[in-house]
């Protein structure tokens, strides 16, 4: 088995872990077991569980700044389509149901919660990032209470994403995110003519 699938499945095991019982309750044997990798294979790769998830983390970011780097082109609904598949990439390592049922566990379990709020704001900071690219190529004039905006657009993505565990589809939670998203915004009057 290569190095990456043993990785892939070191952590989904893991993420499956932290969803059931959050990251203090769940140590290197128990992602062993649960893994089917031994635990020195296991220990080549990552020190301690917060590794794993620290890594996720990570990969979900880099995603996200990857699709917020390509230029876009078009309107304000080009651009917000832009936002919500960068914000889906963020928690792509998870998944929507993994997702949710580990923010669920965060509520119970500091240490999940603490990786939670420092991955929330990595990713507020490459929105706050991106809507300045959206002011640069006058799309929007100016972000007022730019905080309270970028805090709504990130929570608004949440909320309508846990629609995928009630079986709405990516693309009408994703057409529906937009349309609300596009309307939190002020396009710019030098793209815009009505």
């Amino acid at each position: 088995m290569s190095t990456s699938d043993k990785k892939k499945i070191i952590v989904n095991a893991a993420l499956e872990l932290f969803a059931e019982k959050g990251l203090s309750n769940v140590d290197m044997s128990d992602i062993s077991e649960k893994s089917g990798i031994s635990l020195d294979d296991i220990s080549a790769y990552y020190e301690i569980p917060g590794d794993i998830l620290h890594e996720t983390f990570k990969k979900g970011q880099r995603r996200m700044e990857e699709i917020f780097r390509d230029p876009v082109m078009g309107n304000m609904e080009n651009y917000m389509e832009v936002m919500f598949d960068g914000l889906e990439a963020s928690i792509s390592p998870w998944g929507p149901e993994l997702y949710f049922s580990a923010l669920y566990q965060a509520t119970k379990d500091k240490a999940l919660k603490d990786a939670f709020l420092r991955s929330s704001r990595s990713m507020g900071f490459a929105v706050k990032s991106f809507l300045a690219q959206m002011v640069a190529m006058s799309i929007i004039d100016e972000v007022e209470n730019v905080e309270k905006v970028n805090n709504d657009l990130v929570t608004s993505f949440i909320e309508n994403m846990a629609g995928a565990l009630e079986g709405i589809s990516i693309g009408d939670i994703k057409s529906k995110w937009v349309e609300n998203a596009s309307k939190m915004l002020s396009q710019s009057s030098s793209t815009h003519v009505e």
